[in-house]
């Protein structure tokens, strides 16, 4: 993170994470501003929420049926289905006149 100086107006790194004999300084990894605090924190917890995604995916794929009678999701969509319930279309009974040519 650069700034500039209140006197004669150069720019500077606040926090450099190398000294002057190219050592990494490690304390300046945790000195950051709070929006950049943030930013890691929000992505540390898109990670997390990604690798829970992932992991329940995995458990659904090995195993559909013991995923559908722990979560109870099939009872829910037959629940759906019966609400939402049309009687199937019978193409017999529909009259298609297309005129004559």
């Amino acid at each position: 993170m650069t700034d500039r100086c209140n006197e004669c107006g150069a720019k500077f790194i606040r926090y450099p994470l190398k000294d002057n004999k190219g050592k990494l300084i490690t304390k300046n990894f945790f000195k950051m501003d709070l929006m950049s605090f943030i930013f890691v924190i929000v992505v540390l917890l898109m990670i997390v929420g990604h690798n829970l995604d992932m992991k329940k995916c995995e458990t659904v794929i090995e195993n559909p049926c013991g995923f559908c009678e722990d979560s109870n999701c099939c009872e829910v969509d037959w629940e759906r289905f019966d609400q939402n319930h049309f009687e199937p279309l019978d193409l017999d009974e529909i009259d298609l006149d297309f005129g004559e040519k």
